[in-house]
């Protein structure tokens, strides 16, 4: 009992519940106490309100004179202290919830003194003392865990090894003793608790000391050794070399390998592990598990202790349990009996994830030295098998499927994406298994053969082999969403081998043609073999295969002993539509990532073309569903934004993408794709027509879709049926090729969900697409489309619109403009067909007949002087060209060149012989449609054409003019038009005037006249 307190005892309150009035918890907390070998923490019950209740109150000795402290053993403890007779204080004993908050208190303590930083002495001593002050059984039992897993001993006072956690556990036991012989005859649940904590502590005290032995020998010699790889290389097998080969590949390929080499060879480091590490990495008992564990268990004293659930954080055990597997066979044991401590020796599942944990966070150098490795793994594969004769004889065995021995490690092998380390892993397993199943086979005599048990391995390494191939090939790039393993390739849900191989194929080429041949090559190739059978496991192939991941740039030719592309190895998967497919798609994704190249979104136009002339029955769906896809996500965004700014368009970045806009060129190379989706969707839309109406049969063609959808889905990966009731756990035996080629979840995807575009909506699109190529000036753009505001959403291009049930004033003068200006660019020796189809398309959708629209450009072409690029468009027939138009702008033009002539041969008195020939009637009316036509003609010499600075106006020869006009002359005669013919006529005699005298007035070219050519 403490009987005294010193001056600066501290008086810390506690306000008591409600229903105890005025009463308040108090504690006295005295410094000079805590520096000496007891730390005192008493509770006080106060009742005088002339006290009160302020923080920090300083009490001398005479307010505090006694104080008594007695075990609570579970029993109560008190303090009492009294204070001289002239203050009301008065001391009374504690009740049992006091003392629980009295045991809470001591236990924060200790939690404080344990901390890194805090101001209260903390010394082994001071700790222990604190852990003996706690009387609860539970608090001790959480002060047990808690001390064992404290880095502050170990780092901040200097304790090694567990010497001082065997003293926390021998206080336990002495206390739990002393509870039991107490409490004897009660059925405690907290003595049941404490008493399967100890037990727990024990085993993890006994599993740490046999490998805390352990390093204590072995720290004289340097383990960086073991990560400096001092052993050669095991390649006592072609596995194991083929193992080391890819490694070796991989170091060449990966540039994150080096970086995950220092990180391994920092789990290396020569420091022994500490208690602390230790016990952390093991899992906490719950309340749920001390619950399940039988008294039987608890006699036992060995119940399974599992590491914790976080892979890093046992990670940090799993490198110093499995250590001596690196050293020499006089501590091979260490580890069997490090997991015997434990209680899992039995678990052999457990055991084998843990080992391939441990085997990944290896330094690469340290795979070679397998020779320990192997054989703690043999003698794990003979424990199982062991155990399979035990259950056949007791007949449990009866039922059950076929198993692989070291399953647990073949499917960690499986979902493992370090496939370097995965493989060399399952080379490893592959040879434990064959040399634990040969002595079976002959203690057996052949009734279990080895080659049986090692088939599964074999198939899991060639498996191993394509991926490695794959993913070291198209190293730098992200093949999904999820990493390549054996298993997300199997759930064939995931990925899609078609789009590596276009992958590769795009590594080498964007150019179709040099593709197509590739394939072709490929397909006809005697060198191709198949890497996921054994004919992959020849030496001189493996190595072929390591070959072509480090040097691809020659792979566009094939030959002999040679590496190529990836389709010379998965010859399966050459299937030209959907490698055609996957190639536009690809080229997409990687011109939404730099949309300044435009040229790759152009390269992906041919493979656009050789889908739709494809002679397969599934084309036409895999046609649509790719160009669905490509305008949806790259082209439609990019058009939303160019009209309406980027608020609803946010998977486009404003910063890139705004100032491409603002660039003519580079729009209109984006239209001139655009214009190739959308007409390449056409036929899923049926047939044009200027109907207003024509959207009202789109549910009928969402129908028709749907079934061709179902027929393609059925031609390209056969019956749904067979991919719903194949078994992804049955496993590859023999030749079976890998990966399947049963489906591509890309294509499927797309095909499924594409929709038929309405024809009316499909034609505004393309006419809007046709206006942004054609001007630069899309001002006025909004008031020719009725429902402007509703293009180029995400829907917009599948749902019916109205087309304009009149021509207005509005779409006709913006159609002039467009036309005008594609007959000031236009080049060439005659007329782009393409270029007037997008003139044809804009003018389709606003209700402009094709007919009217070419002899509108016809005429402004001629008024350019471009007479020698008509020649095809002249020629057409009523039918195709509006005739009665074409005379009545070309009489115009041919007034105003023929005008232009006879003003030049007025200036000179030499030429007025030449006019006295000319009838003069004829001559004035052409004066005065000249000018009447002055205005709006390029050919008048007022009119100003300033908005094209790159057009230059040349007089065209006055042969090309008489061409001209008898042109004018055929088309007024075939439509029955006199007047137009009658003046057609009188032009033609004038010209033809004119054209002979130039011939026979040699001096004329003596003149700069351009129009005499």
């Amino acid at each position: 009992a403490i009987r005294n307190v010193s001056r600066d005892a501290s008086l810390i309150p506690c306000i008591g519940p409600a229903s105890e009035g005025s009463l308040a918890r108090c504690f006295i907390l005295d410094p000079s106490s805590l520096a000496g070998t007891k730390n005192v923490v008493a509770s006080v019950s106060i009742v005088d309100p002339e006290i009160g209740l302020q923080p920090n109150n300083v009490l001398s000795k005479e307010k505090f004179t006694t104080a008594t402290k007695e075990s609570d053993g579970n029993a109560s403890q008190s303090t009492t202290a009294t204070t001289p007779k002239k203050q009301s204080a008065a001391t009374s004993i504690s009740s049992a919830p006091q003392q629980s908050k009295s045991d809470a208190i001591q236990l924060q303590l200790l939690k404080q003194q344990l901390a890194s930083e805090t101001n209260l002495p903390s010394s082994p001593d001071a700790i222990f003392d604190a852990l003996i002050q706690i009387g609860s059984l539970s608090d001790l039992s959480t002060a047990l865990d808690l001390l064992s897993t404290a880095t502050h001993l170990e780092e901040g006072m200097g304790i090694r090894g567990s010497t001082f956690h065997y003293r926390v556990v021998e206080h336990c036991e002495k206390r739990l003793d002393s509870a039991s012989k107490a409490h004897a005859t009660s059925n405690n649940p907290h003595l049941r608790a404490l008493r399967i904590k100890i037990v727990y502590h024990k085993q993890i005290l006994s599993a740490y000391d046999v490998l805390h032995n352990f390093e204590a020998r072995h720290l004289a010699t340097n383990m960086t050794a073991e990560a400096n790889g001092a052993a050669d290389a095991d390649d006592s097998t072609p596995w194991m070399k083929e193992a080391l080969g890819w490694i070796e590949a991989s170091e060449n390929v990966a540039n994150d390998f080096p970086r995950e080499i220092a990180a391994a060879t920092h789990s290396m480091s020569t420091a022994a592990l500490k208690f602390s590490t230790f016990a952390k990495s093991c899992m906490p008992l719950t309340a749920k598990d001390i619950a399940a564990i039988g008294e039987q268990d608890i006699s036992v004293n060995k119940h399974p202790i599992h590491l914790i659930d976080s892979k890093r954080d046992r990670t940090a055990a799993l490198v110093h349990i499995f250590r001596p597997l690196l050293k020499d066979i006089f501590v091979f044991k260490v580890v069997n009996n490090v997991f015997d401590a434990l209680g899992l020796t039995k678990d052999c599942e457990l055991l084998q994830l843990y080992f391939g944990e441990w085997f990944l966070s290896l330094p690469h150098k340290c795979w070679a030295n397998t020779g320990l490795v192997v054989r703690w793994l043999q003698e794990l594969v003979v424990h199982i098998l062991k155990g399979e004769e035990t259950e056949a004889d007791d007949g449990i065995a009866e039922g059950k499927g076929r198993r692989i021995l070291l399953g647990r490690l073949y499917q960690f092998c499986s979902s493992c994406d370090n496939l370097p380390r995965a493989f060399l892993l399952a080379a490893t397993c592959r040879q434990a298994v064959a040399l634990a199943t040969k002595q079976r086979e002959t203690k057996t005599y052949g009734k279990v053969l080895s080659a049986d048990e090692v088939l599964p391995w074999d198939c899991l390494l060639r498996k191993l082999r394509v991926c490695l191939l794959i993913t070291l090939r198209l190293s730098g790039v992200q093949l999904g969403s999820f990493p390549v393993t054996i298993s997300n390739v199997d759930d064939g849900s995931i990925f899609s081998i078609y789009q590596w191989a276009a992958r590769d194929e795009l590594f080498l080429s964007h150019n179709h043609n040099e593709i197509s041949s590739l394939e072709e090559s490929c397909r006809n190739s005697s060198h191709s073999f198949d890497p996921s059978i054994e004919e992959g496991d020849e030496p001189a192939r493996w190595g072929l295969l390591q070959q072509a991941c480090q040097y691809r740039g020659n792979s566009m030719v094939l030959a002999d002993e040679e590496p190529g592309s990836l389709l010379l190895y998965l010859s399966r998967f050459n299937d030209p539509i959907k490698l055609a497919a996957h190639r536009v798609l690809l080229l997409g994704e990687k011109w939404g990532k730099d949309p300044q190249s435009i040229k790759v979104l152009r390269d992906a136009v041919p493979a656009l073309h050789f889908l739709q002339e494809s002679c397969e029955e599934y084309q036409g769906a895999v046609t649509t569903a790719v160009c669905i896809e490509l305008w949806q996500t790259r082209i439609r965004p990019v058009y939303r934004a160019l009209l309406f700014g980027f608020n609803d368009v946010p998977e486009l970045s404003e910063d890139i993408v705004a100032p491409l806009c603002l660039d003519s060129n580079w729009v209109r190379e984006l239209s001139g794709v655009a214009l190739v989706v959308l007409s390449l969707l056409a036929p899923t839309a049926g047939q044009s027509t200027t109907d207003p109406s024509a959207g009202e049969d789109h549910s009928s063609a969402v129908a028709t879709m749907a079934n061709v959808a179902t027929f393609a889905l059925q031609k390209l990966f056969g019956d749904d049926d067979d991919n719903e009731n194949r078994d992804d756990t049955e496993i590859d035996i023999g030749n079976s090729t890998w990966p399947k080629t049963r489906d591509d979840i890309i294509l499927r995807n797309l095909i499924s969900r594409a929709l038929p575009a309405s024809p009316v909506s499909l034609e505004i699109h393309k006419a809007i697409v046709c206006a942004t190529k054609l001007t630069d000036d899309l001002t006025s753009l909004s008031y020719c489309v009725p429902t402007f505001t509703g293009v180029f959403l995400q829907g917009s291009l599948f749902q019916n619109m109205s087309l304009p049930t009149e021509f207005s004033e509005l779409q006709e003068e913006f159609i002039n403009d467009v036309v005008l200006k594609k007959a000031l660019r236009a080049e060439g020796p005659l007329i782009d067909q393409t270029e007037l189809e997008e003139l044809e398309t804009l003018a389709y959708a606003w209700g402009v007949e094709r007919t009217r629209l070419r002899a509108q450009f016809l005429l402004h072409m001629v008024d350019a002087g471009k007479d020698d690029m008509i020649t095809e468009l002249a020629n057409m027939s009523s039918e195709q060209l509006d005739y009665p138009l074409a005379v009545e702008g070309g009489l115009e033009i041919a007034c105003a060149r023929l005008n232009r002539i006879i003003v030049e041969l007025k200036r000179a008195k030499i030429f007025r012989s030449i006019l006295a020939m000319l009838d003069a009637e004829t001559c004035k009316w052409i004066k005065k449609e000249a000018e009447k036509a002055a205005d709006h003609l390029i050919t008048s010499a007022e009119y100003d054409i300033g908005e094209d600075d790159n057009f230059e106006w040349h007089s065209p020869p006055l042969s090309s003019t008489h061409a001209f006009v008898l042109r004018l002359l055929r088309m007024s005669s075939s439509i029955g038009d006199s007047e137009s013919s009658q003046k057609s006529h009188s032009l033609s005699i004038l010209s033809g005037s004119l054209r002979n005298a130039v011939q026979e007035h040699g001096e004329l070219r003596d003149y700069d006249f351009d129009w005499i050519g």
